[in-house]
């Protein structure tokens, strides 16, 4: 009887053990689920705010267009004292070649991400520096668009 009774712990012990690591395996998956999860938000997460980025310098492109066209007219008119000279038209100019090499430099990051694969250490830190780069040349065209915005509106207000 005390062998059986030892069989039997032995055998309660081997099935909890079995249990325990059939638990395991299912928190195993459940956990590689949820990681899965997260890297999928994180790639929608960075795809969208590519998409932002693209959608406001289009936007930023277009509105510095119609700035281009302003300068020219105002320019022109009137004709016996125009607000601009001719030569003011090439600040939005430079502002929209700005703009071009910003989404040149895109490119060129976007290429870099699609090595990502092979990345060492030295290129994940140089990906880093490749967005805070591109985070800053959007923020700084923004903030010349605004700045010629404001000028042109100033100067056709107070002409």
């Amino acid at each position: 009887m005390n062998e059986t009774s030892e069989l039997l712990k032995e055998i309660k012990g081997v099935l909890y053990s079995i249990k325990i690591n059939g638990e395991n395996d299912k928190t195993d998956r459940v956990s590689e689920a949820i990681d899965n999860d997260i890297r999928t938000n994180q790639k929608d997460a960075i795809n969208s705010i590519q998409q932002s980025f693209n959608r406001l310098h289009d936007k930023l492109f277009s509105f510095n267009n119609l700035m281009i066209a302003a300068f020219i007219a105002f320019s022109q008119y009137p004709a016996e004292n125009p607000i601009f000279r001719t030569w003011y038209v090439s600040v939005p100019t430079l502002n929209m070649i700005y703009l071009i090499l910003i989404e040149k430099w895109e490119m060129e990051k976007f290429r870099h991400e699609s090595r990502q694969a092979s990345w060492h250490q030295e290129e994940r830190d140089e990906h880093k520096i490749l967005i805070r780069n591109q985070n800053l040349r959007s923020f700084s065209t923004i903030v010349y668009t605004v700045l010629i915005f404001v000028f042109l509106c100033l100067s056709i207000f107070y002409h």
